[in-house]
């Protein structure tokens, strides 16, 4: 059985400015969740790791 993905800190901090956010992304499957937080925390630069979140913040606001 697999867990709920660990959502890393900056993603939370980027989401609790938008609510709608972040009741989008509790919305997404586990596997989508996971996928996101994967894609985030394969960055290796603050920098990427910073567009990455905004990118992920730009698709859920799609939704």
């Amino acid at each position: 059985m697999k867990t709920d993905p660990v959502v890393p800190d900056d993603l939370p901090a980027a989401l609790t400015q938008q609510p709608e956010l972040k009741t989008r992304f509790e919305a997404l499957s586990p596997s989508h969740q996971r996928e996101h937080i994967n894609w985030i925390e394969e960055a290796k630069r603050p920098a990427t790791r910073a567009r990455r979140v905004e990118s992920v913040i730009a698709s859920l606001q799609s939704i």
